[in-house]
């Protein structure tokens, strides 16, 4: 009898600078630049690595549920075109200008595309050695 193959997954969520309550963010999946994504500051997720699934629930999109973050219930990736429709979630994206995040539904159906390859996800929140932490 073989043994599955663990296959692994690794995003990770660069912080790079603040703007008004929209935190902007690079994307990488499997140490490649993927898509960039915004955060609200308001609701801010603490930095380090969590293990995450795959789930659609109720909503009409499959999402990214990170597990076990400390003091927070529900961190996803998901599709948002502003920080304001975040609460300690992460959005991706094509671009981003004027704090608002583009192509957010066809960028997060890309991202499930690829992660429905793997077993084991995990999602790494960093933020960039020159996050500039407030501008306006």
């Amino acid at each position: 009898m073989t043994t599955p193959q663990v296959t692994v997954a690794e995003i990770r969520i660069n912080q790079l600078s603040r703007v008004n309550d929209t935190i902007i963010c690079e994307v990488f999946l499997n140490d490649k630049h993927f898509c960039v994504g915004i955060q609200n500051a308001l609701y801010p997720i603490p930095l380090g690595r969590y293990r995450a699934v795959l789930y659609k629930a109720e909503h009409p999109h499959t999402r990214v549920l990170l597990e076990c973050v400390p003091g927070h219930e529900g961190v996803e990736i998901h599709e948002a075109n502003k920080a304001e429709q975040l609460r300690g979630c992460t959005a991706v994206g094509s671009s981003v200008g004027n704090e608002f995040l583009y192509y957010s539904i066809g960028t997060l159906n890309e991202l499930i595309s690829h992660l429905k390859k793997y077993n084991v996800i995990y999602v790494t929140l960093s933020r960039s050695a020159n996050f500039q932490p407030a501008s306006v």
